[in-house]
């Protein structure tokens, strides 16, 4: 769906007026080649090690169009999760889940099963990189998703909305870390919504308040759920 900047600054504010989120929602795009961040003129390219929550809180709390590319990425875990590095023997092991500083699991079979259930979800290649925008003046004509920060008794009326005219029964997966496989990596391989009740890595550095979740959604969805 590609809509004017005029027309997304319109549903982000009726999405401000409806539900008072604290943030502006953010416009998400994934990336297929290097040559594809050149689109963006007004782009500002992450220069230190961050993560794809942290890249979308930086949009929505300092109010710029921000990309990343892979060698970007604090560890490659956080990278392979956003689908924009390879997948290595770490990562398929489940090291990192089972091992201090991220002890996740107290043993390696628990954090490789884990690992293996983001397959499905995952890009088969890696993207070259993912560019955030805020939505309240967006330089991303079509984004590939939406994502929300939002108080979950807002997240309720969005979903609430999105079901209003056209009802469905949502499910959401719960994967424990690493919740932007369930959100906008879930929302872009397979068009569900996501729902994230906020990961150690989306609060530490995507800065998802106490209270707060996150809701992505394809922009077909945002717009109905906007409307309902």
């Amino acid at each position: 769906m590609k809509l004017t900047k005029q027309e997304w600054q319109d549903l982000n504010n009726r999405l401000v007026m409806a539900l008072r989120p604290l943030t502006n929602p953010v416009a998400i795009k994934m990336i297929d080649s290097p040559e594809g961040f050149e689109e963006y003129g007004d782009l500002k390219m992450a220069t230190n090690p961050s993560t794809g929550c942290q890249i979308i809180g930086i949009a929505a709390h300092f109010h710029m169009t921000i990309g990343i590319k892979p060698e970007k990425f604090l560890t490659t875990y956080c990278g392979a999760n956003c689908g924009c590095c390879e997948r290595d023997e770490e990562w398929h092991d489940g090291v990192l889940l089972a091992n201090p500083p991220y002890p996740w699991h107290g043993n390696q079979d628990a954090s490789r099963a884990h690992m293996e259930s983001y397959l499905d979800t995952l890009p088969e290649k890696p993207y070259a990189g993912m560019v955030a925008s805020p939505l309240d003046d967006n330089d991303i004509a079509e984004p590939d998703c939406i994502s929300v920060q939002i108080q979950a008794s807002g997240a309720f009326h969005l979903l609430a909305g999105l079901i209003e005219a056209d009802f469905q029964y949502l499910e959401f997966p719960f994967r424990g870390e690493s919740q932007c496989v369930d959100t906008w990596m879930r929302t872009i391989k397979t068009g569900k919504p996501g729902l994230s009740l906020g990961c150690r890595g989306d609060r530490a550095l995507g800065n998802l308040q106490s209270g707060e979740v996150r809701v992505t959604l394809t922009c077909e969805q945002f717009v109905k759920a906007i409307e309902g």
